[in-house]
């Protein structure tokens, strides 16, 4: 009984020995949040411009996260853990489009698809990205097909447009990525809407 006691002692000591290094203060969470649409446009539609439906953008599997993507090499993707999208990434890219699509004095209105029969879109535009991140060595990458069909148009009567666009970010600087990805879907928005 002796022996249990002192190993009784023993563990319970190791405990609050233990319980005495472990800090138990709160910690400021690390987690910091972007979004690639920023504020909506300042009004600037015209009234008798084009009614542009935009179907959801269609993204590959790995691109679907709330943290941020890199690409570290060829075939290694990162995910940052501290690094997030304000919202999923694709709505917050729908957005995005339809802010920079909004931005253009050509525009009356953007819909997001679905959107009721009664709304009759102009342009009715699907966009499919094949690649969008930045990587390790500053550089981003934004690969996408899309087209523009009329919106009497029966579902699938239009050409595909194939667009590649590139440019640069400070490494490991989430900000300056989220703002040059989105620099890039304004390109991107220009090039849809000199396609129609």
């Amino acid at each position: 009984m002796n022996r249990f006691r002192t190993r009784l002692h023993f563990v319970a000591a190791a405990c609050l020995l233990g319980a005495g290094c472990i800090n138990l203060d709160p910690r400021p969470d690390p987690t910091r949040y972007y979004d690639l649409a920023g504020k909506a446009p300042d009004s600037v539609a015209s009234v008798n411009g084009i009614r542009i439906g935009l179907w959801p953008t269609e993204i590959p599997g790995y691109l679907n996260s709330r943290m941020i993507v890199t690409r570290g090499n060829q075939h290694r993707i990162n995910y940052a853990e501290y690094e997030r999208w304000a919202e999923p990434f694709p709505a917050n890219l729908d957005r995005a489009l339809r802010n920079h699509l909004l931005g253009d004095e050509r525009v009356e209105s953007v819909l997001l698809g679905p959107w009721n029969k009664s709304a009759k879109p102009d342009r009715v535009v699907r966009v499919r990205l094949i690649e969008f991140e930045g990587s390790e060595d500053g550089s981003i990458r934004l690969s996408a097909q899309w087209n523009i069909e009329d919106g009497d148009a029966a579902p699938g009567e239009s050409t595909t447009h194939s667009t590649l666009l590139s440019g640069t970010w400070k490494a490991g600087d989430y900000s300056d990525l989220a703002e040059q990805m989105s620099s890039l879907l304004k390109e991107l928005s220009a090039g849809i809407l000199a396609g129609q």
